[in-house]
Order: C-alpha cells, then structure tokens, then sequence
C-alpha cells in the first residue's frame, strides 16, 4: 500500500483560456456594464499585465498554414519544457514571471474550473506534487499553446514541473509521475477515418501508461471532461470504462461542471466497468488489420462500441475506438480487477 493515496488527473485541453484571457481588460479586472466579476478582479495590477501580454500567449495575426503552425507550436513547446535550453526558454520564463499563472483563478478556462470544481473544500487550480496530471490535447498550434499555458497554472507556476510528450508512450506516461504532461494526441480533430483510427490507438496507449500508474492500490484516477475537442469526449468516457474494468469502480471516476449550478460544481459521469475477460475474448478474433470473417462471440455483444460489420459481408470491422481497446489491453494479463 502506498504512503500517501495518489491521483492520476486526465484532462482534455481546448483554447478557452485564450478566449477568457484575451477578450477585454474589462472582462479581466471586473466592473463595467456588465456587472460580470472579472476574472483577475482581486488583482487589476496583474489583469493589465495579463492583457498586455496577450499577444505574447497567443497572437492570431502571426499563425501560418495549419501544418506549419502545428510544427511551429510543437517545437516551441519540447524546448521550452527543457531547462536551461535556450532564448525560448528564456523569454517565456520572463513572461510567465510578469503573468504569474500561478495565481490564475479557476474561471481563467473550462480545463482548470473543472479540476477545481473537485478539490474540495478549497477549490484550488495547482494539481499537487504527489499527484499527476495528463492534458490530452490535439495537435493544432492553438491548442498546443494553450496546453503549455494550462498546464503552468496546474503546476502552481512551477515550469521545471512541465512535460511535452510529443508521440507519448506507455513507459513516457509512467515516468512523468508527479508532474503535469502535456501529452499531444495526433489526428483528435478527425482528419479522416485512418487519421483518427491512429488517433484512437495513441489514446490506448496513454491509457496503458494511467492503468500503470494505477498499480500501487490506493492511487485513484479521475477524468475531468468539461474542457477540449468535445467530440472526443465519448471516447475519453470509453477508456475511463475500460480501465474502471481493469482497475475497479473505486478506482477510476469521471467529472464534468454543472454549467447551471451557481459556482463551480462538479457531477459525476456514469461509467460502466467493462469486464477485461469479455474484452479480450471480443477483440481475440480480428487480425492485424481489425478485420474478422465470421460472427463475434457471445452475440457481438459490443457491436457499435468496439466492431461493427461491413456493409452486406460477413466481415466485422473495429472501430477507432475498438483500436483504443485493443492498444490499452495489449500485452496484459487478462484478470479480473
């Protein structure tokens, strides 16, 4: 048993901290017509830094063709999430020291409310130091931005506490423990069919890397699904339930903001535990390429979830998401949690 119980914090990251951050001062220091508090109101010194920075977290007008931004934003992102790497490093250490994430209240972005919505009673943003977060963002250079800047605020300002795992692994996942990983998922906007299959298999195995993390028995995982790419969502909820299975319900849960409750309010998601036995038997008979001849066992009883036939064959076919079950229970002894 481990000394201290341990949380695996999986989020999805968006850009919604941009769009808060860089809409107006007033909007950021409170007052005005509106009589909406600002989100910086307890401190107009560091909302006017803020907004004159704005442009230094994000700036549309110097965005190139998606591919090279995309290419841009990742290389930015692996050599500022080295110390002492370069003139990058530097100048966003100067900037983040003029900004202080550190001190962003949760309404800063949907990622952070919803993380604070679970740390009761205090509601606090900084994820700590025993504890893991994973931001599961797309490649595009928005969102890859985006993920640096939430994830300082998770880390309580702390840059050295920051990862970018560009193509991540099971064994990159298990050694980041205690730290905030921006892990990047290609292909998530759904580019195509073959596109976001891949996108599925990375998924899976990010998920191997959380059911390692999960092995001391009193670490717990918690899925916070309020912010990101909202179409992805049923599949994060999907792997939630595959490693409540592999894991028990105790485990692992998931969380989403009650966007009508006054405050910052979390409920609870429902989650199947999907029996580990029943999955490996279900996904045992496709080949390399997904594909099985024939009925799947037991009455297909996962059809439209993890296979489903091709059009007026007998050929069954996996889903992106059944390629996200097969990666996660990969190489892993089938038993019962």
């Amino acid at each position: 048993m481990s000394a201290e119980p341990r949380t695996v914090h999986l989020i999805t990251v968006g850009v919604s901290l941009f769009d808060n951050l860089q809409h107006s001062l007033t909007g950021l220091r409170g007052g005005g017509t509106d009589a909406r508090k600002g989100l910086l109101e307890d401190d107009k010194a560091l909302a006017k830094r803020v907004w004159d920075a704005r442009r230094e977290l994000h700036d549309p007008k110097s965005e190139q063709t998606a591919d090279q931004e995309r290419e841009a934003q990742a290389a930015w992102l692996a050599e500022v999430t080295t110390p002492e790497s370069g003139a990058a490093r530097t100048r966003l250490e100067e900037l983040l020291a003029r900004i202080e994430p550190g001190r962003w209240p949760a309404q800063v972005g949907a990622e952070l409310s919803s993380l604070a919505a679970h740390n009761l009673p205090s509601k606090r943003v900084p994820v700590p130091d025993q504890d893991t977060a994973i931001l599961i963002t797309s490649d595009t250079g928005k969102g890859l931005r985006a993920s640096l800047f939430n994830a300082v605020a998770l880390a309580g300002g702390d840059l050295d506490r920051v990862r970018y795992l560009h193509e991540p692994t099971e064994e990159q996942i298990v050694r980041e423990r205690g730290n905030i990983v921006i892990a990047r998922l290609p292909h998530l906007d759904v580019g195509g069919q073959k596109e976001f299959t891949e996108a599925m298999r990375d998924l899976g195995r990010i998920g191997r890397g959380v059911d390692r993390l999960l092995q001391p028995e009193d670490d717990v995982a918690r899925f916070h699904l309020s912010g990101g790419f909202k179409a992805a969502l049923p599949f994060l909820l999907g792997l939630g339930e595959a490693l409540r299975g592999l894991r028990g319900p105790v485990k692992v849960r998931a969380f989403a903001l009650h966007e009508l409750a006054p405050g910052l309010r979390s409920i609870e998601l429902p989650l199947r535990s999907l029996p580990p036995k029943l999955v490996n038997d279900q996904l045992e008979p496709f080949d390399g390429s997904g594909h099985m001849v024939g009925e799947p066992p037991q009455g297909a009883p996962l059809r439209g979830f993890a296979y489903d036939r091709l059009d007026n064959s007998r050929t069954w076919q996996l889903t992106p998401f059944g390629e996200a079950l097969r990666e996660l229970h990969r190489g892993r002894r089938v038993e019962e949690p």
